[in-house]
């Protein structure tokens, strides 16, 4: 094992595994502040490279056998900036969020997108208070020896976490309270707050996409990935995961992590009618859409739903964006 300081926040020491055995070779990270990584064999090497940081200690640990396999990944890489930069605020909430598995495609859409809205940080920190409190009444002290609570909220700085727990102090939430220099800080949630928090929906920003990957689909999975990316939420291609799991338990572990999935039955692939029955059966949002010229062929059982027909890809584009919009999914 490795210490060295984080590549992604460039804040705090992270411990680095190699991992040898089983399915998921390749390395574990774990940092106070961002939380547990796992970057498959040869991404490591990629990620950090890309990332503008390759720490004396990391660069001893990755293998040759990483930067080989890494230099076969051609995604250029996203610039995250020097510590404290805002984009590194966000890969580093992003990846306390929905790690522990990373890929640069996800690191280049949290480089672009907008931080939650308010209201989904001080759910988060609620559901992070209520996760550390086991049952009601338990203590949970939040300060500044923790760095987690920083990506928990997706802040900037201590002062932005204060006023969020603070704010959840006077609603009746917490019962506790920050001041300016952090100290001390704990409190518990109370009964109004685990009944306000205890089940709420998904907090994921990412959106699966289910599709054909036949030459024939042109770029309509780049156009169904802009319509989400402007709707400001982040895709998530099958075709562009990189890993070392079964194709199928991926797949599954993706949409379970999704707060909604875009089908397109174009095609008619079994894979798609799956992934979006998959995605029904536990209460996941499925965005129906279809090419003009196959729509007659859609399975009796989904005419039912109201599914986007389209013609060309940027009319897909325009209309997935609209439809999403209108969901509401990030409140």
């Amino acid at each position: 094992m490795v210490t060295e300081i984080c590549g992604i926040c460039l804040e705090h020491e992270a411990s680095m595994l190699d991992i040898t055995s089983g399915r998921r070779q390749g390395w574990h990270i774990h940092c106070p502040k961002c939380g547990d990584l796992h970057f498959a064999r040869g991404i490591s090497f990629q990620i950090y490279r890309c990332l503008g940081n390759e720490p004396e200690g990391y660069k001893a640990a990755i293998t040759e056998e990483d930067r080989k396999l890494g230099e076969f990944i051609d995604t250029p890489p996203p610039v995250l900036g020097d510590k404290g930069d805002e984009r590194r605020v966000k890969a580093s909430a992003y990846i306390r969020q929905h790690g522990p598995d990373i890929t640069i495609e996800a690191l280049h859409q949290i480089a672009n997108q907008q931080k939650p809205k308010v209201k989904k940080r001080v759910e988060l920190l609620m559901r992070e208070l209520i996760n550390d409190s086991h049952d009601i009444g338990q203590l949970v002290p939040v300060n500044s020896d923790n760095p987690k609570w920083l990506s928990v909220t997706w802040s900037s700085d201590w002062e932005q976490v204060i006023q969020i727990v603070n704010y959840c102090n006077e609603v009746g939430w917490y019962a506790g309270k920050l001041d300016h220099k952090c100290i001390g800080g704990l409190g518990t949630v109370t009964v109004e707050g685990w009944n306000q928090f205890e089940f709420t929906k998904n907090t994921s920003q990412q959106i699966f996409i289910a599709m054909s990957f036949d030459d024939s689909m042109g770029l309509c999975g780049d156009n169904i990935e802009a319509a989400i990316s402007s709707a400001g939420f982040i895709p998530k291609r099958v075709d562009k995961i990189e890993h070392v799991d079964k194709i199928d338990d991926r797949i599954i572990y993706e949409i379970e992590n999704s707060i909604a999935i875009v089908a397109d039955f174009t095609g008619h692939r079994g894979g798609v009618y799956f992934e979006a029955g998959y995605a029904l059966g536990i209460g996941i949002p499925v965005i129906w859409t279809c090419r003009k010229d196959d729509i007659n062929n859609l399975h009796f059982d989904i005419r039912q739903y109201n599914c986007i027909v389209w013609e060309k890809e940027e009319d897909l584009k325009s209309k997935l964006k609209t439809r999403i919009q209108s969901m509401r999914l990030d409140e």
